[in-house]
């Protein structure tokens, strides 16, 4: 679908939980997440990095991409007394497990990957309100050069696109393939094509991350 140019689930963990621990003093945390693609990876590392920082993952609550609501899963948390719960979900299913704790009054610290689009904290409600997320893009709103040109060229073929950091990825990957078919010239085939990307080491994203295709 598109070239990965976004983090991966493994490196999201880790993020979320060195931030929880070291910035937020996490101690007890419960991890939210999907039993696929991303998710386990991402709650393998939370566990690692979370006890090399002084913090401890003392249960964990899985779920499917299509779930009705997440009550048990917001149960098996709060009764495993945690002080903070770092998803390594997907966004629909973090604002089903934010709004679940709200139906038992249930607030603690929130942590997350893959929040930053506005209809997540719109969704997920007052209870929502403090929840800490990232994105590896300079945010969709802001004006830098880069962000000015990803939104003209995305609205320019879409001009009603919803901006969000999975459209950022993907837009970085378009730039990153276009470049790399400009690198290998008109006489092109998959093997110089991937030369060329394993050449981009340092390809500027212009959105504030510089990437290497190396691997």
């Amino acid at each position: 679908w598109m070239y990965p140019t976004q983090l991966s689930g493994p490196a999201v963990g880790a993020l979320i939980a060195e931030y929880a621990a070291t910035k937020l003093n996490a101690k007890k945390i419960g991890v939210s997440y999907l039993n696929d693609v991303a998710g386990p990876g991402c709650t393998q590392r939370v566990q690692k990095v979370a006890a090399a920082n002084g913090a401890q993952v003392v249960k964990t609550a899985s779920n499917t991409e299509i779930e009705t609501s997440l009550d048990s899963q917001v149960a098996t948390l709060k009764n495993a007394g945690v002080d903070s719960v770092l998803f390594c979900n997907d966004p629909v299913n973090t604002v089903k497990f934010i709004q679940a704790a709200q139906r038992v009054g249930w607030k603690p610290t929130f942590v997350g990957g893959y929040v930053a689009a506005d209809d997540v904290p719109q969704a997920a409600g007052s209870n929502g309100k403090g929840m800490y997320g990232f994105s590896f893009w300079d945010f969709y709103k802001d004006n830098t050069p880069g962000v000015n040109k990803y939104r003209q060229i995305t609205e320019y073929y879409f001009p009603q696109t919803f901006h969000h950091f999975y459209e950022q990825a993907c837009y970085v990957g378009a730039e990153a393939i276009v470049q790399a078919l400009r690198q290998t010239g008109p006489k092109l085939t998959r093997e110089a094509f991937l030369k060329s990307l394993r050449s981009m080491t340092n390809f500027d994203s212009t959105l504030g991350l510089k990437l290497n295709f190396a691997n």
